[in-house]
């Protein structure tokens, strides 16, 4: 889940799991913020990580590491697809 809301047809494009991707409506130019706030909500993401020491669980550690990363990581196999 992303920490911002984003409406253009780029941020759908770098944030969805959805199938097939639009790559014709996609604006360049819209990328940056749209990784910047990925990179934020994966940071997010590491620190309740990281706060779950108290505790820790394969499912609050391994498995929330795993997937602390994932939006951010398919946005740029998307991006690195269009250079």
């Amino acid at each position: 889940m992303m920490s911002t809301a984003h409406s253009s047809t780029a941020d759908a494009l770098l944030a969805s799991d959805t199938l097939p991707l639009p790559f014709a409506q996609f604006a360049i130019d819209r990328a940056q913020p749209v990784v910047k706030s990925l990179i934020q909500d994966a940071q997010a993401r590491l620190e309740a990580i990281a706060d779950t020491a108290n505790s820790p669980s394969f499912a609050s550690t391994f498995l929330a590491l795993e997937d602390a990363t994932t939006q951010l990581a398919r946005a740029m196999t998307l991006l690195h697809h269009l250079e």
